[in-house]
């Protein structure tokens, strides 16, 4: 088994936002839950008022479940939640001795845009403590397709066609933001089963996970969730590629 697949590095997090809309001029974080990957522990979850002036797309209402009131009635502000984060991974950054590296569902296109846009707003200033690099699980789960020589969705993967590819239930709405992450946790888990599956069946070819020599307590350490969760990630992950998408 190659510890590279399974040991997370300290600098990697599970990010997700919710927001008053796409845009990260004119929309405002409101929510934030990001997770060191390594540490169950090391774990940010803040909810706080949208940034003043800015707008509460209708769609965004419908999917995070909030509207203006409900987040007028929060009692910190979006200068105070932003920078209390900020400083949490600033600490984080120089215990680390790298920077963040943030991944997650969109995390590149959308969860990122957002941040740096905030650090800019509250600093003054572009130089960041986290990479501009993501790993974007989109991109994790569209290239173990094609190394299996399964079939891609036309137009890549959308979010809700990343969970069914492992027979995962996607994330219900309304979403919040600690609840994104823990379903992004399953997510990655099985991927990594993926991964340890498809090195495993390089190097000798079988029929079950027993015979793959599959470490599935170690995969569960590194991840910090029960044992279980990773029997049944690498049972979905097997039975998808006897089904493929959409069967």
């Amino acid at each position: 088994m190659s510890e590279l697949i399974i040991k997370f590095p300290e600098e990697l997090f599970l990010l997700d936002l919710e927001t008053t809309g796409l845009d990260p001029i004119e929309n405002s974080i409101h929510e934030i839950s990001c997770k060191q990957l390594v540490s169950e522990a090391c774990w940010y979850t803040d909810k706080f008022r949208a940034r003043t002036g800015t707008l509460v797309c209708e769609k965004a209402t419908t999917v995070n479940g909030v509207d203006w009131t409900c987040l007028e009635n929060r009692g910190r502000s979006w200068m105070e939640g932003m920078a209390f984060f900020f400083g949490w991974i600033i600490e984080l950054r120089e215990e680390v001795g790298k920077p963040i590296v943030f991944t997650g569902i969109n995390v590149g296109q959308f969860d990122l845009d957002f941040l740096n846009q905030a650090w800019i707003l509250l600093n003054g200033e572009t130089k960041v403590p986290w990479t501009h690099r993501v790993l974007d699980l989109h991109s994790i789960i569209y290239l173990m397709a094609i190394a299996k020589g399964s079939e891609t969705p036309a137009g890549g993967f959308s979010t809700s066609k990343l969970y069914d590819f492992y027979g995962l239930a996607p994330e219900p709405i309304p979403h919040n933001a600690k609840q994104g992450v823990e379903y992004e946790v399953e997510l990655l888990t099985s991927a990594l089963v993926e991964i340890q599956s498809f090195y495993k069946a390089q190097e000798k070819p079988c029929s079950n996970s027993n015979d793959l020599g599959i470490d599935f307590d170690l995969i569960a350490m590194s991840l910090r969730v029960d044992v279980l969760k990773v029997e049944e990630a690498f049972k979905r992950a097997s039975d998808y590629s006897k089904r493929g998408i959409g069967s």
